[in-house]
């Protein structure tokens, strides 16, 4: 009877255990996140948030401070979800929704699973978080949205800051090669995310799509994302009105730095649906209609295939005429405005495979030249234009056949890393067909011509000045230095003179300080040849921009 009694008892113990086990065991699911691909999966619409009813509206954002805080399992049992298909079905829809309306979560993986208590609601949700990402993946995502958003400050107003973001984004970002040559096998996860295109430079129209969200959300300017059969891009409110922004499809394909179109910027469903005439852009569902045409024609961007530029308080663009071939440098203090001309025409040979570079106060472009491409510096203080160098370059196919040879073209970036200009080609991206040192030095001393050494000019520095000092082929090999005599009141107080190195032929730029130099009103500058202890040649200084 005891054994009978003991045994009984170990039974019920068993049932009770698997009762509770089954009570307690997880269930997986699958959400469908663009930032791994999907097209078809559940977002907030525009006004979406204040439809949820309380309760989840709590679940949303309890979800959403957990996948933040990267918990493994989070705990919602407060809110007595209902374990059955209805409650579910709700937590997929809403856990879904979280990750999609927040490309910061570029971490979190479709894969997730929930918990059911004993009695019947569901206890946890358990996010699945990607561990092939680097340790340092969000301080390098931190660190990239800072340096996007550092394209934006409070004086813009929300038009400005649209297009600062988006030509940023354009810029830094360029299409998978992988998808766009028809094998999105070989592409990495991350092109589908915020994180691709913002860290690493390479996604595909999700990627664009989610970062230009998470970037204008944080300048205060609401946003969505639309979806097609095959595509995703944004929508954006100015003024009470929505507009269309591709950031994508503003940014050709194969990548060439340098090149940003505007077509797709701030346009209303007419003009979205008259530039494409395929199925790319007819969005998988009804929503207001954006009918407002106010930035479509009559602004700076429009119609523009290069970034706009902001120096000095004001708007530099490139404007092409009605010859397709020509553009030509303008200026101008408002967006809203066409602005005037600086250089009427830059070249009579435009070609939207060729990019250009905005650095320092100066525009970087190139123009044919028969088996070479020109480089060329534009002041954007004087209009004045001066080549920088040649870059050898014949159209050339893409290795892998994934772009034949007049898809070819040259871009241009800048590297910080070593100070240059380079030029890349755009069907051989890792190919540098030419590097060139910055240039950010006045126009015209790249003008100076001279067969021996001539001082080609004076500019100012936030802690002293500097000076270019032009060699010519026949400058004596002899060293020799620059030698600054000050003067007061026609006596001299003092003298400074500084190594040239004198390498090669071409422009020298020695930066001089002004700390600790004597009381002066006047200043001659001499390059002394060293063998003779003659001058070379000489200026004097007629302020701390000119010579004379």
């Amino acid at each position: 009877m005891k054994v009978k009694l003991l045994l009984g008892a170990c039974l019920a113990a068993l049932l009770l255990a698997g009762t509770a086990q089954a009570a307690e065991a997880q269930t997986f699911a699958q959400a469908e996140l663009f930032q791994a691909g999907s097209l078809t999966g559940d977002y907030t619409r525009p006004g979406g948030l204040a439809l949820m009813d309380a309760g989840e509206e709590a679940l949303y954002t309890l979800l959403y401070a957990g996948m933040q805080n990267r918990e493994t399992s989070i705990d919602i049992s407060k809110l007595g979800v209902n374990c059955g298909s209805g409650g579910a079905e709700m937590l997929k829809t809403v856990y879904t929704r979280v990750v999609n309306d927040h490309p910061e979560l570029f971490y979190v993986k479709t894969r997730w699973g929930y918990r059911c208590s004993a009695d019947g609601t569901i206890e946890t949700v358990a996010p699945t978080y990607d561990t092939t990402l680097p340790a340092d993946a969000q301080a390098q995502f931190d660190a990239a949205v800072t340096q996007a958003l550092a394209q934006v400050d409070a004086g813009m107003d929300d038009v400005e800051k649209a297009l600062a973001l988006h030509d940023y984004l354009a810029v830094h970002c360029g299409y998978n090669w992988a998808v766009a040559a028809g094998k999105p096998e070989e592409a990495p996860d991350t092109v589908y995310s915020a994180y691709g295109a913002l860290v690493e430079g390479d996604a595909v129209c999700q990627g664009y799509a989610l970062a230009y969200r998470l970037l204008l959300e944080e300048a205060g300017i609401p946003s969505a994302m639309l979806t097609s059969a095959n595509h995703m891009w944004n929508l954006m409110q100015l003024g009470g009105d929505w507009y269309h922004v591709d950031v994508t499809w503003d940014d050709p394909a194969p990548d060439t730095p340098g090149i940003v179109s505007h077509q797709y910027f701030l346009i209303s469903d007419a003009r979205l649906n008259g530039l494409d005439t395929g199925a790319s852009h007819i969005w998988n569902e009804e929503l207001q209609a954006r009918t407002s045409t106010k930035y479509e024609d009559g602004w700076a961007f429009n119609g523009s295939w290069y970034p706009l530029y902001r120096w000095s308080g004001a708007y530099y663009y490139v404007k092409f005429g009605s010859n397709p071939y020509e553009y030509a440098l303008y200026r101008t203090d408002d967006l809203s405005q066409i602005g005037i001309s600086i250089v009427g025409q830059l070249a009579n040979g435009y070609d939207s495979r060729f990019g250009a570079l905005w650095l320092n106060g100066f525009l970087y472009d190139t123009t044919a030249a028969g088996a070479e491409r020109i480089l060329w510096r534009c002041s954007l203080d004087d209009g004045s234009r001066a080549e920088v160098g040649r870059i050898p370059f014949t159209e050339t196919a893409s290795e892998d056949g994934a772009y034949p040879a007049d898809r070819d073209g040259v871009g241009l970036r800048y590297a910080a890393e070593t100070g240059e200009v380079e030029a890349i080609s755009r069907t051989r991206p890792t190919a540098v067909l030419g590097a060139f040192r910055q240039r950010d030095y006045p126009a015209a001393w790249d003008q100076v011509s001279t067969e021996t050494v001539e001082i080609a000019g004076l500019q100012a520095m936030p802690e002293g000045y500097r000076v270019g000092v032009a060699w010519g082929e026949a400058a004596p090999a002899a060293a020799q230095d620059l030698w600054e005599i000050f003067y007061k009141e026609g006596r001299l107080v003092g003298l400074r003179r500084s190594a040239l190195r004198h390498e090669e032929s071409g422009l020298e730029i020695i930066a001089l300080e002004t700390a600790g130099l004597p009381d002066w009103d006047q200043r001659k500058l001499v390059i002394l040849d060293e063998a003779s202890w003659s001058p070379a040649c000489e200026a004097w200084v007629q302020d701390e921009t000119a010579i004379r």
